[in-house]
């Protein structure tokens, strides 16, 4: 067994979730073929069970993202020591019942692989493919040692800064994954647009269910966009957001509130400077390190 497997196993605490471990390995190991078959499966489900809200529920509980800003996401990507912030804080800030530990050990090892969702596309996947960055252990370590068929590689913190700055630039959201698959805890950090990421095509099929309030299987950033109408042309560069958030009429931008997570790629993109984030209570704690840290330390 490699190394790599047995700190997999022990971060998870593998004793006590043996499928937690089976999962992750599984889900590691054939991360673009797992995908492929899980959607496969999702969108079958959704033709013959289309009230089926159950198997949304199970698979949300322990896999599901939180939206970051550029900022928070920068945050982490130059972490120079390690993260625990305390469970009760850590729900507040991820509110699902399982998998909502933010742990980060080692977060200076990074590392990047090839996007399994954009590789479920095929031809019609955004390029680049290899922005699927995992930060901290064991997750970096198994990356390196299982997924070379998927050109893991170990990058430095600016390496990981420049693909999201990128990313962004097009248009594209960070999200941090928490899944059962990780013990739990996040240490997955995903580039994701709407037209390749499994995560955003679930959010699309679970709004198919015939059922009130639909499962979702993301929390918001924290935040919501405020916008100066005397800045604001009507131009439409924000309309392109990836949660169909935005609507520009009378030659205005308007938000619908209930859509909106709160990622800010429509303040980055805006040629005017008429947009900018807000915290909102009713869009959850941010996933900020150094608030959270000043919290906890506030508490102790």
């Amino acid at each position: 067994m490699k190394e790599s497997t047995k700190q997999l196993f022990r971060g998870i605490n593998g004793w006590r979730h043996p499928l937690y471990f089976v999962h992750g390995y599984l889900y590691f190991t054939q991360y673009d073929r797992y995908v492929k078959l899980a959607l496969m499966f999702l969108r079958r489900y959704i033709r013959v069970f289309p009230r089926g809200r159950w198997f949304f529920d199970y698979l949300i509980r322990g896999y599901h993202f939180k939206v970051l800003t550029g900022e928070q996401a920068t945050q982490i990507l130059s972490l120079d020591h390690e993260v625990m912030i305390d469970p009760d804080l850590a729900k507040r800030v991820i509110p699902f019942p399982v998998a909502n530990r933010i742990i980060l050990s080692q977060p200076d090892h990074i590392a990047v692989m090839d996007c399994p969702c954009r590789l479920e596309k095929g031809d019609k996947a955004c390029l680049p493919i290899n922005v699927c960055i995992a930060v901290g252990e064991p997750v970096v370590n198994f990356w390196l040692e299982h997924g070379q068929r998927l050109h893991a590689r170990q990058i430095t913190s600016a390496e990981a800064i420049d693909i999201v700055r990128s990313e962004r630039a097009r248009g594209h959201i960070t999200c941090a994954w928490f899944k059962d698959a990780t013990g739990g805890k996040t240490g997955v950090f995903c580039n994701c647009c709407s037209c390749c990421c499994a995560g955003m095509e679930a959010i699309r099929m679970s709004q198919r269910l015939k059922v009130e309030d639909p499962p979702h299987p993301g929390a918001p950033s924290g935040y919501s966009v405020n916008i100066d109408s005397d800045k604001c042309n009507g131009c439409g560069i924000c309309s392109t957001c990836n949660f169909s958030a935005v609507l520009v009429e009378g030659g205005k931008m308007t938000v619908i509130d209930t859509k909106c997570m709160g990622c800010g790629i429509c303040v980055e993109r805006c040629p005017q400077g008429a947009l900018s984030l807000v915290a909102d209570d009713r869009k959850g704690v941010p996933l900020d390190i150094r608030m959270l840290e000043e919290i906890q330390a506030q508490d102790k």
